[in-house]
């Protein structure tokens, strides 16, 4: 006899079904001793049979077609095959006298009609095997997911702890949640780049990622893992899987507001982030071109007097795709000093606003518990229409691709209301210690701007909502709100009114 071993396992990992492979081969030896099969030829894979496409089954298989083997060894019959490709394979090399017997542990299969049709069930229920296995993989996944448990590996900042043999959890990683909370903070700042972001953890705090597999090595934070990092919802409480929603269980590392605030600041890295420097100027990343759209750069000349000056020049000039002269950093401030003295708050306002947030914190509580109580109702509202949904495709009215398509729609919506319930404290919380901070900042906002270095100006202009746009007339101001409102007020003393408008520009 012409005869081959196949051993397989479902795994490449050396940590995983160790045993396996030396076992089979093992068992094999031994039956060919007792059949008197000398120096089979041995094949040796590392790959699951769900799907076709393995080297080593594909050499014996054409080895056997050849017509230079004609007896197969395995444990199993699912060691060959579990998917229907390489299982009919097999049953017509049989069947064409090919193979004359694939020799098991339980049994061995020769080519009559009877064992032929056994081997092809045999291939046939461990294909439909792999099939359950899966589908039932895939319900508990989903179960997990709408009970807010995270089924795979932690995400950087989070651990994975076992509680028992049959249950893990999801809990924070403490020192990687500091470096997490970090990124978060610098990326919002509009200040560092991706590539900034991953320099400054793998050289500035010597991050080095955790080791996921025992057959890999680790490696530093790279632009594309922070990218993930910063696009990803589990670190505000969410889980996002094929697209949907669903609120998790586990402690959120940043806010929403946050989390939002950087995904517009990516979004629109290309127009409007600065690029970090090893020098920091005033208004970089602040100045528009009113041309193009593009941000301007800064650069320095020196005089024949010695004295240094500041320009900005649009980035598209040095292409030669913009003609939008330089404008002049002193001349630039003129406008931006204008606009701070109408904005300038006094010690009065400073006193009227902040007494305007602290009694909105009063007021806050009962907002919220009235909030949450229609968010609640809501929520009790979809999870009804899921379960009449559930019983209309059990009575047959409604066919199963309109229920998966109507229930994915209801669970994100049930997430959205689950997640802003959840975050409803935190968001306005944040809003108020923001507004505090905001009204603080239009305390002597001239006097404040002209003692800052480079940096400080940067920060007030940003902490205030003011960039500003250059043509070839020079730069003018562009103000949001609420700082756009406070404007109108020219000079007069803030009013309730005044504030409640400011307050309502930013939808707090």
């Amino acid at each position: 006899m012409r005869a081959a071993i196949y051993v397989r396992k479902s795994t490449e990992s050396d940590d995983r079904q160790v045993l396996s492979l030396s076992a089979q081969i093992v068992w094999a030896r031994e039956a060919c001793a007792r059949l008197g099969i000398a120096d089979p030829v041995l094949f040796e894979e590392k790959q699951s049979a769900k799907t076709p496409g393995r080297p080593e089954f594909n050499r014996l298989m054409t080895m056997v077609e050849k017509g230079a083997l004609d007896t197969v060894l395995c444990w199993k019959a699912d060691r060959l095959a579990r998917n229907a490709l390489d299982g009919g394979r097999v049953v017509w090399a049989m069947e064409t006298k090919k193979l004359t017997q694939v020799v098991t542990a339980d049994r061995t299969y020769i080519g009559e009609p009877d064992e032929e049709f056994i081997l092809s069930l045999e291939l046939g229920l461990s294909a439909k095997y792999s099939k359950d296995l899966s589908k039932n993989i895939r319900r508990g996944i989903q179960e997990k997911l709408r009970r807010g448990e995270w089924p795979c590996i932690a995400p950087l900042g989070y651990r994975n702890l076992r509680e028992s043999a049959d249950h893990a959890v999801i809990v924070v990683d403490e020192p990687m949640a500091k470096i997490v909370r970090e990124l978060f903070r610098l990326a919002a700042s509009g200040s560092y780049s991706l590539a900034a972001l991953a320099r400054t953890a793998r050289d500035g705090w010597g991050l080095t990622l955790p080791k996921r597999r025992p057959n890999t090595t680790a490696k530093g934070l790279g632009v594309t893992t922070v990218d993930h990092i910063l696009k990803n919802p589990f670190y505000y409480g969410a889980m996002r899987v094929k697209g949907q929603l669903y609120a998790g269980t586990h402690s959120p590392l940043v806010t929403k507001d946050l989390f939002d605030r950087v995904q517009e600041i990516v979004a629109a890295r290309r127009t409007k982030a600065e690029r970090p420097k090893s020098r920091v100027f005033a208004l970089t990343g602040l100045v528009r071109c009113a041309k193009c759209g593009r941000r301007l750069t800064a650069y320095t000349q020196a005089k024949p007097s010695g004295k240094v000056y500041c320009y900005y020049t649009c980035t598209n000039r040095m292409r030669r795709r913009c003609d939008l002269p330089p404008v002049s950093e002193l001349a630039a401030f003129v406008p931006v000093r204008e606009t701070l003295k109408k904005l300038s708050f006094t010690e009065r306002d400073v006193d009227l606003a902040l007494g305007m947030v602290a009694e909105l914190r009063e007021r806050a509580s009962q907002d919220l518990v009235q909030r949450s109580a229609d968010l609640n109702t809501r929520i009790n509202e979809v999870k009804k229409a899921q379960g009449t949904l559930l019983d209309l495709l059990l009575s047959g009215t409604v066919p199963r691709a309109d229920y998966e398509r109507k229930r994915a729609d209801l669970g994100t919506t049930e997430t959205n209301f689950t997640l802003e319930r959840d975050g409803l404290a935190d968001s306005r919380a944040t809003k108020l210690e923001q507004l505090r901070s905001y009204f603080g900042s239009l305390k002597d906002a001239v006097a404040v701007f002209d003692a800052a270095d480079a940096a400080g100006k940067k920060d007030l202009l940003r902490r205030i909502g003011i960039e500003l746009e250059a043509d070839d007339d020079g730069a003018r101001v562009l103000v949001g709100k609420p700082a756009s409102v406070l404007l109108n007020r020219a000079g007069a003393p803030v009013t309730w009114r005044l504030l409640e408008d400011a307050l309502r520009a930013i939808d707090v």
